[in-house]
Parts: C-alpha cells; sequence; structure tokens
C-alpha cells in the first residue's frame, strides 16, 4: 500500500488587481506643516519695505490662526474683537496705504476704501451676510445671549461670531509675508507682480525673541528721600517701590548679606527693572548718584551706586546715612535722588519685528497679546482675558547681553553716524547681537528663549 508523505493546501495568487488602501501619511513630521497656505486679504499693511516699497502685513515669528476660509492670519483682529469693550469698538482703521495695496474690508468683502473704520457689531454682522460664518454650524443658539438668535447689539453675541471666525492660534510666521497680490491674475493689484504665492507658518519651533521694556514715555521717575515705606522682612517681593532697606536690613538678606557697613538701598519695583544703557536709561534729576559700579563691593565713596535689575533695588555708599533724613549743614535736596528708570513691565508699541512681552521667567507660560507676540500666560489666563486662554509653550531661558565678550570684538564700521542697520554686532553695537539692536522697541538686553507648540 502507498503511503501519502504529503499534505498541504495550496492558494493561487489572485490579488494583483485588488482593492489598494491609498496612502493617506502626507507626512511624517508637521513642525512644517504642508499645504497651500494663503495670507488673509483683510489683513492691514503693517509696514513696506524702504527700497522695495513692498507692503507686508505680518511679521516673521508673529503667532498666526486659520479663519473659516483657510486663509492665514496673525492674531491682532482677533485679539481687538476679544478686547473690545462694546460692540460700538472700532476693530479696525484701513488707511490709503491698505487701499493703495489692495486690501479688503474684512466687513464687506470689498476692497477697502481710506478710513473704513468699522466696529465689532460691523464686523460680527459682516462675517454673517458673507457666510463666512455660519449660525448652526460655526455658532450655535447656546452660543448667544438669549440662548436662541444673535442680536447685533449684544457684545458677548458679537464676539461669538467672530471667536468663530478665528481659530486658535495654529503656528508662528516662518517669515515675513507679503500683503496679498490677488487670487487669479486679472485680480492683481500691480500687473504681473506677486512676489510670494503661498506661505508658510511653523507649529514647532524654539525661538529667540527681544524682551520689551516699559516704553520710555512712562518711564518711572522716584523721589527717593521721603517716599519711604515700613520695610516688611521676608523678601523683597512683599514690599512696594520707595521701601528704604537700611545696612542691617540689607545684610539680614541672603542677597546681599556679604555688604559692608555703608551701604544700604530703596525698591524701585519688586518685579525688577532694566539694566541702564542706552536703551533703557537710568538717570538721576540731582546728579547725587554718578558712579554706577557692576558689583556691591566696588562701591567706596558718595555718589556711588549699583542697580541690582532682577531685584529691582539700587543700593547705595552712603556713609552718613543722609538718604533717610537730614543732617546738620545739608538741605534736603541733597539727598533728594530723582531718579528715572525703566521697569520690564511693557507692551508692543508697534507691529513690525516679534517680540517677548515681560517680565517672564524660565518655566513660564506663553501665550499671545494684542500685536501677536508672545506674552506670559498669566495662570488662566492670557492679556486679553479668559476667552484666550491658550498655553503655547514655555520660556526655557533668559539670555542677558552683552554674551560671550561680544562688546570687546573689534568691528569695521561703527560710526556715530550710522544706523542700526549698518551697525555689525561687536564693538559697534557695545556688545548687543542685531536681535536687540534691530528691535523696533524699547529692549534693554534681554532676549528670551521660547519652545512653542501648537
Amino acid at each position: 500500500m502507498a503511503i501519502k508523505r504529503f499534505s498541504s493546501t495550496f492558494k493561487t495568487r489572485n490579488d494583483v488587481m485588488d482593492n489598494i488602501t491609498p496612502n493617506n501619511v502626507v507626512q511624517p513630521h508637521i513642525a512644517v506643516p504642508a499645504g497651500e497656505w494663503k495670507p488673509a486679504r483683510y489683513l492691514p499693511v503693517q509696514w513696506t519695505g524702504e527700497a522695495s516699497k513692498d507692503a507686508f502685513v505680518i511679521s516673521s515669528g508673529k503667532v498666526v490662526c486659520l479663519d473659516t476660509t483657510g486663509r492665514v492670519s496673525d492674531m491682532n483682529l482677533k485679539a481687538a474683537c476679544n478686547d473690545a469693550i462694546a460692540t460700538t469698538t472700532t476693530i479696525i482703521t484701513y488707511d490709503s496705504t491698505d487701499v493703495a495695496y489692495g486690501v479688503y474690508n474684512i466687513a464687506t468683502g470689498e476692497p477697502a476704501a481710506a478710513l473704513d473704520a468699522p466696529d465689532l457689531a460691523t464686523v460680527a454682522q459682516g462675517l454673517l451676510d458673507q457666510g463666512l460664518v455660519v449660525i448652526g454650524r460655526d455658532v450655535t443658539a447656546a452660543d448667544f445671549a438669549n440662548l436662541t438668535s444673535f442680536n447685533v447689539g449684544n457684545l458677548g453675541d458679537c464676539k461669538a461670531i467672530t471667536n468663530a471666525f478665528w481659530s486658535d492660534p495654529v503656528g508662528v510666521a516662518a517669515y515675513d509675508v507679503y500683503v496679498w497680490a490677488g487670487d487669479t491674475p486679472d485680480e492683481l493689484v500691480f500687473t504681473n507682480y506677486q512676489k510670494q504665492h503661498l506661505i508658510q507658518f511653523l507649529t514647532e519651533v524654539q525661538l529667540r525673541l527681544p524682551v520689551v521694556a516699559e516704553d520710555s514715555a512712562s518711564a518711572s521717575t522716584f523721589i527717593l528721600n521721603g517716599n519711604s515705606g515700613a520695610y516688611s522682612s521676608g523678601s523683597i517681593s512683599e514690599n512696594t517701590q520707595g521701601t528704604v532697606l537700611t545696612n542691617a536690613q540689607l545684610i539680614a538678606l541672603q542677597r546681599y548679606s556679604g555688604l559692608g557697613s555703608d551701604i544700604q538701598g530703596f525698591i524701585l519695583d519688586p518685579a525688577g527693572i532694566s539694566r541702564n544703557n542706552e536703551r533703557t536709561p537710568f538717570s538721576d534729576a540731582n546728579s547725587l548718584l554718578v558712579n554706577e559700579k557692576s558689583a556691591p563691593a566696588l562701591m567706596v565713596k558718595e555718589g556711588d551706586f549699583y542697580i541690582d535689575a532682577e531685584a529691582g533695588v539700587i543700593l547705595m555708599w552712603d556713609a552718613d546715612a543722609d538718604w533717610t533724613g537730614s543732617t546738620t549743614g545739608k538741605a534736603a535736596a541733597d539727598f533728594a535722588a530723582a531718579v528715572s528708570y525703566f521697569t520690564k513691565v511693557g507692551a508692543a508699541q508697534q507691529y513690525r519685528h516679534a517680540h517677548m512681552i515681560g517680565p517672564c521667567r524660565p518655566g513660564s507660560k506663553l501665550s499671545y497679546d494684542a500685536q501677536s507676540n508672545m506674552c506670559v500666560m498669566a495662570s488662566a489666563e492670557d492679556a486679553l482675558g479668559t476667552s484666550n486662554a491658550v498655553s503655547l509653550g514655555r520660556v526655557m531661558e533668559i539670555i542677558r547681553e552683552p554674551k560671550g565678550l561680544l562688546d570687546r570684538v573689534e568691528t569695521a564700521f561703527k560710526g556715530s553716524s550710522f544706523s542700526a542697520s549698518a551697525k555689525m554686532p561687536g564693538t559697534a553695537t557695545k556688545g548687543f547681537s542685531d536681535m536687540i539692536t534691530l528691535s523696533s522697541e524699547v529692549v534693554a538686553d534681554e532676549i528670551a528663549t521660547l519652545i512653542v507648540r501648537f
């Protein structure tokens, strides 16, 4: 009898023309998302190039979002809407420059006219009329005050519409964005002139931004003598501007435990102040504080002082302790220093260039402000209120310049008449990098390194 030694089940291959699962991965890394992104055509011109005369609507590093049409916008208009205190608050005013470069009015969807100034109610109603926000899809009755229908006279209802039109932040602009030239060749504002067809934003990036100081218009002036408050022991931050720190009180603090006996201080701002330089100068109108020292140990005579910018404290050499009261043979004016300085609590005054709005510390959570800059997110909300409580990342480090002896690197061109853009970082800029010297804001000496993820 034959023995069957092999047994198997055979399958004939017939899957050559079977259904195929399409490739659904666009790209594995999303820090630079793939897509055909275009800037919104209603964004106003923020600045123009001096040589090219090209107009720009978003600066590199600014926080951006998407509107319901998929166009890229910075956060300025959304912030303006959220910051409005009434439905009659003007959101944007278009000027002749916007008209010349073909900017559209956000409220009408038509080319803007000079001095068009739609308020919040007009913008909200315009978005509905253009079909850019649809009730029932983008917003529901539950979003309105009466829980049934939109009321153009209600502040909350109008903000619900504008918040539905603009998304939360999606990234930061990868570079300067030109004003939108037009959707089709026959719509180009300038015939055959379109330098930038599509744009890109970044969803995960490490940034370095200069930290804005208080603007010069509101620099604090403070008379030291006669303005002292009662010192609260424990920490400097528990005290207010003008508090006297006697030598004994200073030495009791670990920060100043090694001070000499002829030094006392005053608290200028517990949150810290900007360092003394040509951009954020410290001055004394009565010329009593004349010799700034780089360390407390170097103070040896009357007129010597040291600014502890981090703690917001000024230390002075004062053998007679006459800063706290009159002494024989001296008038009150002899020990009344009217000092002017810059704080770290400021806001951007112009749009151009991205900045960090301080003060900030490593680990601080980030949000955005009304100029699409990074700012510290305070507990559950940022500077624009709870409706914009969005955490974008964290502060990694604070860099103080000059750094790495850059102030000793000799540069070829450093004439006093040269503009900032003509000075190479080094001796020409006193060691400060161009991130600080080219800033459009008042910046002291700090640059923040940030990690942002969207």
